[in-house]
C-alpha cells in the first residue's frame, strides 16, 4: 500500500475550497479519486510497486521504487484520463435509466478533468505520454526539447485565452493565476535544470 501524501500548499487550497463551498466539490473529488486509481490500478497492473503518492497543486505525483521503461510509463499515464473517460461513460449510461443532475455533473468534471490531463505539459500525463512516446523515437536530448516546446506553447495559448477572457468577460483570474505559476515552475526553474519529471 502506497504512503499518501499531501503538499501544505495543497492542503490550504483544499481547505479555502470547502470554506468557500464552490459549486461541484463531490464531483471534484470523486473525479480526482477515479483518476488517480486508474494510475495506481494500472501499476498494479503492470507490476510497478508505487511507493508514495503526493497531492499537489498540479495532481498527484506517483513516486516508484523503480523507474519504469517509456512503454510501461507511457501506459501508466494514460491510465488516469482513461479512467476519467470511463466514470464520464458510466455516468452517461446510468444517466440514460435515471435522469440525475449530479451524474450528469460528474461525468462533465470527469471529463473535463481527463482532457485538461492529457494537455502537453511537463508535469501532466499528456506531457509524459508525449516524453515517453519522443524517447522511444528520438535521443533523450531531443526528447526533452519536444516535450518542454509543446508544453510551453500550450501553457502560452492557455495564457492568452486568460487573458481574452479576462478582458471580454471580466472571468479567467484563476486560469492566468495558473498560467502563471506553472510557467515559472516549469520553464524557469526546471527548464534550466534540464530536469523532467518521471514516475
Amino acid at each position: 500500500m502506497p504512503r499518501i501524501k499531501i503538499s501544505p500548499l495543497t492542503l490550504i487550497w483544499l481547505i479555502t475550497l470547502i470554506y468557500l463551498k464552490p459549486p461541484y466539490i463531490p464531483q471534484m473529488i470523486i473525479a480526482v479519486a477515479m483518476h488517480e486509481a486508474g494510475h495506481l490500478a494500472c501499476a498494479k497492473a503492470l507490476g510497478i510497486r508505487v511507493k508514495s503518492m503526493t497531492l499537489s497543486m498540479l495532481g498527484a505525483r506517483i513516486r516508484c521504487e523503480s523507474i519504469p521503461s517509456y512503454g510501461k510509463e507511457f501506459l501508466l499515464a494514460a491510465a488516469g484520463p482513461l479512467a476519467g473517460i470511463a466514470l464520464f461513460v458510466i455516468c452517461y449510461l446510468f444517466n440514460k435509466f435515471h435522469v440525475s443532475e449530479f451524474l450528469l455533473s460528474t461525468g462533465a468534471v470527469s471529463l473535463a478533468l481527463a482532457i485538461f490531463n492529457l494537455l502537453p505539459l511537463p508535469s501532466f500525463d499528456g506531457g509524459r505520454m508525449i516524453f515517453c512516446a519522443a524517447c522511444s523515437i528520438f535521443s533523450l536530448d531531443k526528447a526533452l526539447k519536444i516535450s518542454n516546446t509543446l508544453g510551453f506553447i500550450s501553457i502560452f495559448l492557455l495564457w492568452l485565452l486568460s487573458v481574452y477572457l479576462m478582458l471580454k468577460i471580466a472571468s479567467g483570474m484563476a486560469m492566468f493565476v495558473f498560467c502563471s505559476f506553472f510557467f515559472l515552475k516549469r520553464f524557469i526553474f526546471s527548464v534550466k535544470n534540464r530536469e523532467f519529471e518521471r514516475f
